[in-house]
């Protein structure tokens, strides 16, 4: 049997290396294309929508701009300055110092949200309505520390929750509801699953000022789904409806908890349970002013020693 040794660097040697710097070379023409972030972006209000949001040192001028430029899951860094409204398509980090960004819109919502999964921090809101949720199944969003500053337009609403399947969950925290002079608009927060819908929601820390017609409601009329809402540490003060409502008359059950919280002085009634399948509840909470809850309510005073 007759044995053939090629020499270090021979023919066979160059060829390996011939095919690996040709590999190499399709991976990179493979990966050319437009820059984009991959897991961070940033907006200023001297920013400018030409560059590349993923530079914190060139940041992009409008928040619309980072998010076309941001993976899903990724994260826009919003730094001071005014901006224009936007609309959220893909999952995302919004995080802002608090009270520092403002987003301005003229004529509709500040921020519209058709998304499965959104955080939004230290924004203050400015539109005719503050944000309106549109995705349709199973949205996990969280908002803390925000303003919201609604209520330009008639039927504008603060925050505007609607889903027409899956499992949702909401959680507002250190978050305020601001109503303009438009004395027709709607209410401070509407959480209105529709179809096979459900929602989980956790307020804490959340205020209510002068609200046009209703403070915050959970309405599970329209929705085979069972819904919670419950608000802690939280302010309902100065409107000119209801303070918190819970309503359900459909298949599934709707509850409304209220855990060491004020609802005062709104004009109609300060709790409401309105149906066969909606229960409210008040711990340890006070309701005060104008006229006495619905006769549905039940209250339970949990005391120290008692």
């Amino acid at each position: 049997m007759a044995y053939f040794i090629l020499p270090f660097g021979g023919p066979m040697k160059r060829s390996i290396v011939s095919l690996a710097a040709s590999a190499c070379l399709i991976a990179l023409l493979g990966s050319a294309g437009p820059a984009r972030a991959a897991t961070a972006t940033y907006v200023s209000g001297t920013g400018t929508d030409a560059g590349n949001c993923g530079d914190p040192a060139a940041p992009c001028r409008q928040i619309s701009a980072a998010l076309f430029q941001t993976d899903p899951y990724g994260t826009v860094h919003v730094l001071p300055g005014s901006y224009d409204g936007f609309d959220i398509t893909s999952a995302v980090d919004i995080v802002a110092a608090p009270g520092t960004a403002t987003v301005l819109s003229g004529g509709a919502q500040a921020i519209a949200i058709a998304a499965n999964r959104v955080r939004i921090m230290g924004l203050t809101l400015d539109g005719f309505s503050g944000v309106i949720v549109t995705q349709p199944d199973s949205v996990i969003l969280s908002l803390e520390d925000c303003s919201i500053i609604y209520g330009a337009a008639a039927a504008a609403m603060g925050f505007d929750f609607r889903t027409t399947g899956g499992a949702s969950t909401l959680s507002l925290i250190r978050t305020n509801f601001i109503r303009t002079e438009y004395t027709n608009a709607s209410n401070a927060v509407r959480i209105q699953p529709t179809g096979a819908a459900s929602v989980k929601a956790v307020f804490d820390e959340v205020h209510v000022n002068r609200a046009p017609s209703g403070g915050i409601l959970i309405d599970g009329r329209f929705t085979t789904g069972s819904n919670s809402l419950t608000i802690r540490n939280s302010a309902i003060a100065g409107g000119d409806g209801f303070g918190a409502a819970v309503y359900d008359s459909g298949t599934g059950v709707s509850t409304l908890t209220i855990d060491g919280s004020t609802i005062a002085d709104n004009a109609t009634f300060g709790v409401v349970a309105s149906g066969s399948n909606a229960t409210a509840r008040l711990v340890d909470s006070v309701v005060s002013g104008r006229a006495r809850p619905d006769r549905h309510v039940e209250r339970q005073h949990h005391l120290a020693g008692r």
